[in-house]
């Protein structure tokens, strides 16, 4: 299933995507769909706010507990940090960078709710003292 949509952006954007088009042999909307898959990469949906953590299995739980970052995304997220200690965000990468916060501290909140599940199943011991 394929849904479409319409994306306003800088035109130099759609002329380097129709350029890496033209270069690789493929239609311009397939280098968008691949550019936004490899973006958002395998966000799980255990991630999702709106499934109560005391919903889930224990082995799904635990693996919430155990959650880390796609590591395309956390290496570009370490990257735009970087960036923007060094004052050189563009205003897409800023935007860009929002968007990977947000899904940091959502998979961080979410890590950190499974993990207080984990703990009251018993399935974890708790953390420290």
């Amino acid at each position: 299933m394929t849904i479409q949509i319409t994306l306003n952006m800088p035109d130099d954007v759609y002329e380097n995507v129709k350029r890496l088009a033209a270069l690789t042999g493929h239609e311009a909307e397939e280098i968008f769909a691949s550019a936004v898959a490899s973006f958002v990469g395998d966000l799980s949906p255990q991630i999702d706010p709106s499934i109560p953590i005391d919903t889930l299995s224990d082995e799904d739980v635990i693996a919430l507990a155990e959650l880390q970052m796609n590591p395309k995304q956390d290496t570009r997220l370490s990257d735009l940090l970087y960036k923007q200690q060094a004052d050189d965000l563009t205003d897409a990468e800023r935007t860009e960078l929002q968007m990977l916060m947000r899904i940091y501290e959502q998979g961080t909140l979410r890590k950190s709710e499974a993990l207080a599940e984990a703990v009251r199943r018993g399935l974890r011991e708790p953390l420290g003292p």
